[in-house]
Parts: structure tokens; C-alpha cells; sequence
């Protein structure tokens, strides 16, 4: 896993969340509590091999975690806005998995 992004508790359960790269990979890796991990989620199987986790945190302004990233070899910062999970607390996993399931819909 390369690299590994502490993300704070984006899933609202009290326990701090990561996102992390593996190989082509993103993967979200939920409710870490003293060295384990309660789940870990494949948000993308594609295209991270050619990316960089920037940050994931709410940068918006707005209350739910969004992405960050880099591209390789063009280095632009992209962001990927977070959507609100099902029950009204915490991120939609699926909104960072890819640009047309964020919050502005773009397909970075």
C-alpha cells in the first residue's frame, strides 16, 4: 500500500478511516480502533497506479470528506467532492470512487 492517507472519521462511527493506493487500486480501509481495520472497501480497481492521494478531508466546506489527488506525469491537483452517505452522516464511499459519482459529477 503506497501511499496511505489518514482520512479522520469520514464514515461518522468514531474511528478514524484511511484511503489508500494499491497498485492500480484505491481502496478505503474503515473504523481503525487499536490496530485493526472494521472493513476495507475497493472504491476503484483502474488508474491509480498514475495518481497520488493528496488529502481526504471536508476541504469544501460543507460537512462531508472529499478527495484530493494528483496525476501522474501531468502533476494537476484534482478534487472530487464528497456526497453525503444513505443514513445522513458520514461520506457515500462511492462519491470519491470516481468524478461522475462526486457531488459536482465530474468525470476527473
Amino acid at each position: 500500500m503506497d501511499p496511505i492517507v489518514a482520512a479522520g472519521d469520514i464514515t461518522d462511527d468514531g474511528k478514524t478511516d484511511f484511503f489508500a493506493r494499491v497498485g492500480t487500486e484505491l481502496w478505503a480501509l474503515i473504523g481503525y480502533h487499536e490496530a485493526i481495520i472494521s472493513s476495507a472497501t475497493r472504491l476503484t480497481a483502474t488508474l491509480w497506479d498514475e495518481r497520488d492521494i493528496v488529502t481526504v478531508g471536508d476541504v469544501t466546506g460543507d460537512g462531508v470528506a472529499d478527495l484530493i489527488y494528483r496525476t501522474d506525469p501531468d502533476a494537476i491537483l484534482r478534487l472530487r467532492k464528497g456526497i453525503t452517505n444513505a443514513s445522513g452522516s458520514g461520506v457515500d464511499l462511492n462519491s470519491p470512487a470516481s468524478g461522475a459519482n462526486s457531488a459536482d459529477g465530474t468525470a476527473s
